[in-house]
């Protein structure tokens, strides 16, 4: 039997991972999560089941992650990435993403962070969401790294 406990009280990442290193001495499965608030303007694209046996990327999300050239991860499974993104905006939208199931993440949302960057990702987040003219979300390529 998994128990999932959520420990919801804002903190920093130094005590939050503290507290992982603590509680993680046992055999459970533990990890980090990241709350977005309207403060950090920060959101993230989850793109679900992506990954191929291999670990690469499957060649349309590869194509968008090299365009969008900004920090990306996998997810705890190892079968999806996060694509993370400056952003103003609210909520949780789902969308499809070629043939994957894919949600916007923005304030008032989470998500589980591993720090498994995907290789060839940048170690900054560069892209930026915006409302599209239909008024979903849509990426804002970041110029180029100097």
């Amino acid at each position: 039997m998994k128990v999932t406990t959520y420990l919801t009280v804002p903190t920093s990442f130094e005590e939050a991972l503290a507290r992982l290193q603590e509680w993680s001495e046992g055999e459970q499965e533990m990890g980090l999560g990241f709350v977005f608030t309207e403060t950090d303007g920060l959101g993230v694209l989850v793109i679900d089941d992506c990954v191929e046996p291999d670990g690469t990327l499957a060649p349309l999300v590869r194509t968008w992650v090299d365009i969008l050239d900004t920090y990306t991860e996998y997810d705890p499974s190892g079968k999806s990435i996060l694509i993370l993104c400056h952003t103003d905006l609210k909520g949780i939208t789902d969308q499809k993403f070629g043939e994957f199931e894919a949600r916007y993440i923005f304030s008032g949302g989470w998500a589980a962070m591993t720090g498994n960057r995907v290789p060839g990702t940048s170690s900054e987040i560069r892209a930026k969401v915006i409302e599209g003219p239909d008024g979903s979300p849509m990426f804002r390529v970041a110029p180029p790294a100097p």
